[in-house]
């Protein structure tokens, strides 16, 4: 499972669609958790019964939004004898439920069943010796499940049918499922439990029309001449845990790849068929990549990504079949300005820790997702080099840092409310940011061996984190309890205040070191470091421990060194490091020190106080040719001071960087700071450039910037961008005609709405309303039923709410002009001209009114249905 973006987390929970965390939900056992059971230990579930094999037969009934389906469930006792059976099984028509005997015959089995859960009993006492097998019949009812979940997971109920009736024009018809945490139940009865595991064939029956993806590989597809149906069968051969398994029904186009006889293929709405390698970037080599750093070959049949609608997630590892977003799919100059690529990295290296070793619990979840949070560091590593990586690292730790603020358990979330709760910056980023320490502590060669080892040995089985720190401890020959006793079993993080003196009497460094995080919530740390002392001619590196809440070290050289780097892998989990470097020393660490953090720091440190006359102004001249983008991003950031007072030294670099930058963000950025800080005649000749720019981010601002300060030349402009599919420049181009009206505009407008992402539809409905408003108002009544169908059918009740607002607002504007025109027709003759033009106008108005409350009333139904959980 795939953390959104940082940014997008924040703009889901801006637009009100993750659910509270603190929502309810049935726990095994029966017991419903509210805030005073916090503290209760969640051990991993008790084990009656060990799965094996079911087989599924489903039909999917769109009408009425429910799974028809029969399972044959092959399981034994786990250990003790056991004359009951108890099987999740969420919102379901059971309709028949029966021990298959040991000669086929179907022998009904007494139960009862609370909408959750199966209460069966068994004919006879079976022991651990003893299979057996039971067929359900069930219809399935999604709908009727309750919405619950965390900022991961939005929702859990199972199976997802998108425009089920075919009714809203923005979206394809498709279904698919959800199965972590414990959705599984909703389409199939089964024991919800990650440290289940069982083999898997679905048969899944559906219009020809559509196709189907699923676990494993797809063994035959065979028509049903008397329904005009056709059945596929997928045949999951390893065993998976039951939250792993998952269907999609819709229509996609398939593009395949192969790696060692192996099938690896993109499944992407029609329209991005040419572009779906991009959309799943090196997917291949990650594989091959992946499979020789953990020396473990990809351990299953095949590996497939699909796209789909109105996900509840980041993204979801399903064995064999991992399911994304459609908003992944983009042509490829909207790729330029996002990357997804961290969702198929942390995806697919899941296939290895999660899938083939799975946490034995919800409380191990770390185990799944901190190591696919650090699958993204390491592909990123190996692909685009270590500043790269060590950007994502910095980025993980701002995201885990901002969001504890309040809150900041331990990795071993042995006490929780809910299960959603454990799907959090500290499972995920914290993990990732650990899993990297730990490698810098005892080394990639005992690091890579160890990964190996667990592996082997928990293949195809599960893990808790004590059998990671086994494995580590096995390698390396060293107790490594402290590691994980701070790292993993105590909440917090700590800060660090660094103190340097040089004391040329006796020739000796001193360097004080002191832990300043709240002690009452964080321990005292052992943190092992690495420091490197520049010297004139030569660096030395020395190892020391703290393990105090502080410490002074001292270290003897002939001369001063002229940079002391503290933590100079910088790989320690800091919330705060605070130094008394001067920046004279920032700048020398920036052209000396060797890694991405050492020059962000410098660059960051010296640009939120130089002076443009400074000698240390230098960095940000010199961090605007860095080899990183995201260093020459933050140089740009900061050049305002230098740009205000001593714009020379670097206006020429930064006109070049706004055309030629390879990185699209950063041309952006430089071209905002050259029309800030220079008149539209130094820069008007390169509109050209800018407007053809690839990046639609940037096109779409250069845009801005030319109606701002030539709105004839915008007007040539505008037309050619039209055709532009990029939701920016579409976006931009409606602001503008709201602000600098083209009549005849309406097909436009209609055409954009519906290309412009979600999360920018409620500036596109504004900018709507203003033009429909002021300069087409003939075509009043073609806007509003616009805005209706985009607030009916996007899918979020902000943007449905945003909409039915607006109108409301509009309504309430048209009934102030009625009445002031019902004024104004009591003191008018009927039958003299302008009372006849007077009723015309009141006609008109009242029929728009009509129009709008109708919408509204439409609107502000389908918010209610939503709150619902329909």
């Amino acid at each position: 499972m795939k953390f959104p973006h940082f940014s997008l987390l924040l703009i889901t929970l801006l637009l009100g669609l993750s659910c509270k965390t603190s929502q309810k939900v049935q726990q095994k056992g029966g017991e419903v958790p509210d805030s005073s059971t916090k503290s209760e230990y969640r051990a991993s579930y008790k084990k009656d019964f060990q799965l094996i094999h079911h087989t599924v037969r489903v039909t999917p009934l769109w009408d009425s939004k429910t799974i028809q389906g029969s399972s044959v469930l092959t399981l034994k006792p786990y250990f003790y004898p056991q004359r009951q059976l108890v099987l999740d099984a969420k919102e379901m028509d059971i309709h028949s439920l029966n021990l298959i005997d040991s000669k086929m015959e179907l022998k009904p089995l007494p139960f009862t069943y609370d909408r959750m859960q199966i209460f069966i009993e068994l004919d006879t006492i079976y022991g651990r010796a003893d299979t057996l097998q039971l067929e359900i019949e069930y219809t399935s009812h999604p709908e009727k499940i309750a919405a619950s979940g965390g900022s991961a997971i939005r929702e859990d109920k199972g199976v997802y049918f998108i425009n089920a009736d075919g009714k809203n024009p923005f979206r394809p018809r498709q279904l698919w499922t959800q199965g972590e945490t414990e959705a599984s139940s909703v389409w199939f009865p089964t024991i919800e439990d990650p440290g289940q595991r069982l083999s898997q064939e679905l048969y899944i029956t559906v219009d020809t029309s559509f196709q189907t993806l699923s676990n494993g590989l797809l063994l035959s597809s065979m028509i049903n001449s008397s329904t005009g149906t056709r059945t596929d069968y997928w045949k999951q051969s390893h065993a998976l845990a039951p939250y792993l398994s998952m269907m999609a029904v819709g229509n996609w186009r398939v593009t395949k790849d192969e790696l060692r006889n192996m099938e690896v293929s993109y499944y992407v709405d029609p329209p991005y068929e040419q572009f779906a390698r991009s959309i799943f970037p090196n997917t291949v080599e990650m594989l091959e990549y992946f499979s020789n750093l953990l020396r473990t070959d990809y351990p299953w049949e095949k590996f497939s990504q699909i796209a789909v609608h109105d996900f509840i997630s980041g993204a979801m590892e399903n064995n064999t079949a991992v399911v994304q977003r459609a908003e992944m799919q983009m042509d490829p100059r909207e790729l330029l300005d996002e990357d997804y690529e961290d969702y198929v990295s942390h995806e697919l290296f899941h296939h290895w820790f999660g899938n083939l070793v799975t946490c034995e619990s919800w409380a191990n979840i770390t185990l799944n997702e901190g190591f696919a949070t650090y699958g993204e560091y390491l592909w990123r590593e190996y692909k685009y080099g270590r500043d790269d990586a060590d950007r994502s690292n910095q980025d993980n730790l701002f995201a885990y840092v901002y969001l504890t603020k309040e809150e900041d358990p331990p990795l071993a979330r042995h006490h929780y409310n809910t299960r959603d709760e454990v799907y959090d910056v500290v499972s995920y980023q914290k993990g990732g940011l650990v899993l990297h320490m730990l490698r810098k502590y005892v080394g990639d060669e005992a690091f890579f061996r160890s990964l190996e080892l667990y592996l082997q040995r928990h293949a195809h089985s599960t893990a808790e984190i004590p059998n990671l720190r086994l494995i580590f401890e096995e390698v390396t020959g060293e107790d490594l309890n402290w590691f994980f006793d701070q790292w993993f079993y105590k909440a917090g993080k700590p800060s660090l205040k660094i103190s340097q003196q040089w004391n040329a009497s006796t020739s000796e460094f001193i360097l004080t070191m002191e832990q300043i995080q709240n002690r009452t919530s964080n321990p005292v740390y052992r943190l092992p470091m690495l420091i490197d002392f520049y010297l004139s001619e030569r660096k030395d590196r020395h190892e020391i421990v703290m393990d105090s809440v502080k410490q002074i070290f001292r270290f003897k050289f002939d001369e001063k060194p002229l940079l002391v780097n503290v933590d100079a892998e910088r790989c320690l989990l800091l919330e705060t490091r605070i130094e008394n470097k001067s920046a004279e020393e920032y700048l020398y660490q920036y052209k000396n020190a060797p890694l991405y953090m050492d020059r962000f720091e410098a660059v960051n440190e010296i640009g939120k106080s130089y002076k443009a006359t400074d000698k240390a102004a230098e960095v940000i001249a010199l961090a605007l040719d860095d080899k990183y983008w995201k260093i020459r991003r933050t140089a740009l950031r900061y050049s305002d001071t230098m740009l205000k007072n001593t714009p020379g030294r670097i206006q020429d670099r930064l006109f070049e960087i706004a055309v030629s930058d390879p990185v699209s963000a950063i041309r952006k950025l430089a071209l905002e700071k050259v029309t800030k800080h220079f008149p539209y005649s130094s820069w008007s000749g390169n509109f050209s450039a800018y407007l053809a720019d690839s990046s639609y981010e940037v096109q779409a601002f250069a845009f801005r910037k030319l109606y701002e300060n030539d709105t004839a030349l915008a007007r040539t402009w505008s037309s050619r961008l039209e055709s532009d599919s990029g939701s920016a420049v579409q976006l931009e181009l409606l602001r503008f005609y709201s602000l600098h009206p083209i009549p005849g505009k309406a097909d436009f407008f209609e055409t954009a709405l519906r290309r412009i992402k979600e999360h920018e539809k409620k500036d596109a409905a504004i900018h709507s309303i203003t033009y429909f408003k002021n300069y087409e108002r003939e075509l009043y009544g073609r806007c509003v039923d616009m805005l209706k169908l985009q607030g009916l059918y996007s899918g979020s009740n902000f943007i449905n709410g945003f909409i039915s607002g607006q109108l409301v607002v509009l309504a309430e504007g048209l009934k102030k002009d009625e009445k002031i025109l019902a004024k104004k027709i009591i003191k008018t003759s009927a039958g003299s001209e302008y009372g006849i033009k007077l009723r015309a106008e009141k006609e008109l108005i009242n029929s728009r009114l009509e129009k709008l409350e109708s919408a509204i009333r439409e609107l502000e139904n389908k918010i209610n249905e939503q709150d619902k959980g329909y």
